[in-house]
């Protein structure tokens, strides 16, 4: 409506004189009261304050069929071009993923011929080592090695994690020995995809933390208080080697989320395939975890000590060693003949240094 009013008032501020010939108002001036018009509360959606008339005008006239004076719209030549040049980066995009898919998938079949992956406490001992420099190198030389370090895959063995040993590493056994498959892997038909739990996390996190191996043990005593109250402590000593995942939000989306209580939740990575293919391999589907070293924040260790209360009987010592990663792809893989059924790419643009 508002488009219409406009062309009407730019022809009646054109046309030729007329019977109120006495009366009649330059062209310039009703285009004035145009652009007021238009810039008032009735122009079709919120306008951010900085805009200018002119910008109004031009925002208003385009909803009305692209019929504008001047040349302000796009020709059809134009618009076509950028949609071909639209299409043409979604294609390279797809290109680049699909050759880094294939990729990715050759190495992890070397990976499990061999049947050899990444052991986590090596990952960790090797980014410390790579973030220092060196007595007789170069800072060039450093930040060279650095580079190439941080350019190496990672295979990490989600299956049967945390390895080690102790009491935190059982409970973990059992928890896997017990729980139903559709709690690890479930097959979304509508989507043609398989659903594979990649970490447990607090709801909202920015980084997802696996908890990969542990060498601690568990022993307990009696303590009491100043007040000969005793009470029997649990006591933890050891070492923890964590992972922390920078980016595995981008290969799962939020509908994949599945809260188990009011401050945990599930996270499922989606991985596209045909029924046909994982059908009868659903209790052999295991799952790798390809990364890479963000050096920009390394490795550290993180001391876990907290004293016993009586309410909280527990006496822990714990150091955690903590390495930051970029998830660069999930292998979907049968756990028997070692057949790869899916991988899965990092979908966002390779970040600059990669």
């Amino acid at each position: 409506m508002h488009a219409r009013r406009a062309h009407w008032t730019i022809a009646r501020a054109t046309e030729a004189p007329s019977r109120r010939r006495s009366t009649r108002v330059p062209a310039t001036r009703h285009f004035a009261l145009l652009l007021v018009s238009f810039a008032g509360s009735s122009c079709v959606g919120p306008d951010p304050p900085h805009d200018s008339a002119a910008t109004v005008v031009e925002r208003a006239l385009d909803g009305s069929g692209g019929r504008r004076a001047g040349g302000i719209q796009k020709s059809e030549r134009e618009s076509a071009a950028d949609a071909a040049a639209a299409e043409e980066r979604r294609r390279a995009h797809d290109e680049s993923m699909g050759r880094r898919r294939e990729e990715i998938r050759e190495l992890a079949a070397s990976v499990l011929r061999v049947g050899k992956f990444a052991d986590v406490r090596e990952l960790w001992a090797s980014s410390n080592h790579a973030a220092a420099r060196g007595e007789f190198e170069t800072s060039d030389e450093a930040d060279q090695r650095r580079k190439e370090f941080a350019s190496r895959l990672f295979f990490l063995d989600l299956e049967d994690a945390p390895k080690g040993s102790g009491q935190t590493v059982a409970k973990a056994r059992i928890k896997r020995a017990t729980e139903d498959r559709t709690s690890r892997f479930r097959y979304a038909m509508d989507r043609r995809a398989l659903l594979v739990r990649v970490a447990g996390g607090f709801t909202g996190g920015k980084l997802q933390r696996l908890a990969l191996f542990d060498e601690i043990t568990s022993t307990t005593y009696a303590g009491r208080n100043a007040f000969g109250v005793r009470a029997t402590v649990d006591r933890m000593v050891g070492d923890s080697y964590v992972v922390d995942l920078r980016n595995l939000n981008a290969f799962v989306a939020n509908r994949d989320r599945i809260p188990i209580d009011e401050i945990r939740e599930d996270w499922f990575a989606e991985a596209p395939m045909e029924p046909a293919l994982v059908r009868d391999r659903l209790n052999n589907v295991k799952l790798l975890a390809v990364v890479k070293v963000d050096l920009e924040f390394g490795s550290w260790i993180e001391p876990l000590c907290e004293g016993p209360t009586f309410q909280i009987p527990y006496d822990t010592s714990i150091q955690i060693h903590g390495t930051s990663c970029w998830l660069e792809a999930l292998v979907v893989y049968d756990g028997e003949d070692r057949t790869i059924l899916q991988v899965v790419v990092d979908p966002t643009p390779p970040r600059s240094g990669a």
